[in-house]
């Protein structure tokens, strides 16, 4: 199972999976179970606000609950920042900080697919960032995508010289001959059995 299976991944399939949603949320907005207040709601996010905007959560607010959430990871409680980081996602899905720290919790506990979804929502709000570019590659790497984890290496070295950041550069400069020896490994013939005699 590839990272990314299941995520639409051309135009097509996201107008798609948009479409297929549509009568269902259309269903939901009309049902009884739908207050006034809920209507009210919805008819704000679908004009482009995040929850976080109708709550009227100041950008100060914003940056004061993210630094909580980073204390709590120092503090060693990642399940507890995890779950305020998700809190914050569905507040305000715009904020590239969250799925970051989000994915970097994930990758930490070993979940690469959560983090890879992560990092990549992270990267269509902020698509020069190489320090995620590093991560989402390694986090190919760990399921062995070796051409996906080159090419996120190759972009985060990119990135990191354009930043000026040689030591970034120079770690995902590493991260991509380790790629590369992976894909040299796939395409290697089976070693030989030295217990069978030509």
């Amino acid at each position: 199972m590839a990272l990314l299976d299941g995520m639409p991944s051309t135009k097509a399939e996201w107008e798609s999976a948009l479409a297929a949603a549509a009568p269902l949320m259309q269903q939901f907005v009309e049902s009884e179970q739908m207050t006034p207040k809920m209507r009210s709601v919805i008819d704000m996010m679908s004009e482009g606000l995040s929850l976080a905007d109708i709550m009227q959560l100041t950008p100060a607010h914003r940056d004061a609950l993210v630094l909580y959430a980073a204390r709590t990871i120092q503090a060693g409680d990642l399940a507890k920042a995890a779950d305020f980081l998700e809190m914050l996602y569905r507040m305000d899905a715009f904020d590239a900080r969250v799925p970051y720290m989000l994915g970097a919790i994930r990758q930490h506990q070993g979940d690469h697919v959560q983090a890879a979804r992560l990092y990549i929502g992270h990267l269509a709000l902020n698509a020069t960032n190489h320090e995620v570019h590093h991560r989402l590659g390694e986090c190919f790497l760990a399921a062995r995508e070796h051409q996906n984890a080159l090419d996120c290496f190759e972009a985060a070295e990119a990135l990191a010289e354009t930043a000026g950041d040689k030591a970034a550069a120079a770690k995902s400069a590493t991260m991509q001959g380790i790629a590369r020896e992976a894909l040299g490994k796939e395409g290697a013939p089976p070693a030989a059995d030295p217990s069978i005699k030509s």
